[in-house]
């Protein structure tokens, strides 16, 4: 469904950011309003081998640039945010990163034409 092309675009944008493979990112979930989607950045998502929190650091850099890859994506073009959530307490380089894709307000909204 329209949420489903959703998650797997995401993941095009975020994977041509990083310039990795979309294989080694899933997104746990989304939410509508302004669009908030939680990806998850795998280790080995990068074919160079690099870690995932210099990903994840590449990442968080280029949301806060307008020129940068992730910012001429499909969606990730409109990010406004991107925080790094962890869970545990293993060192950062070990731990998977979820990251919030924050949308403008008028994006298509997840869930609707029947979903």
């Amino acid at each position: 469904g329209k949420e489903d092309e959703f998650k797997d675009e995401v993941c095009d944008d975020v994977a041509r950011a990083v310039g990795g493979s979309k294989d080694g990112l899933r997104v746990l979930s989304v939410s509508a309003g302004s669009v908030i989607a939680r990806v998850v950045v795998e280790e080995g998502v990068c074919p160079e081998g690099r870690s995932v929190g210099e990903v994840v650091q590449d990442l968080v850099k280029q949301s806060q640039d307008s020129g940068s890859v992730l910012k001429l994506g499909k969606y990730t073009q409109r990010v406004k945010e991107m925080r790094v959530i962890r869970t545990g307490t293993e060192p950062v380089e070990n731990v998977t990163k979820v990251l919030p894709l924050l949308g403008e307000d008028g994006q298509p909204m997840v869930g609707q034409d029947g979903q």
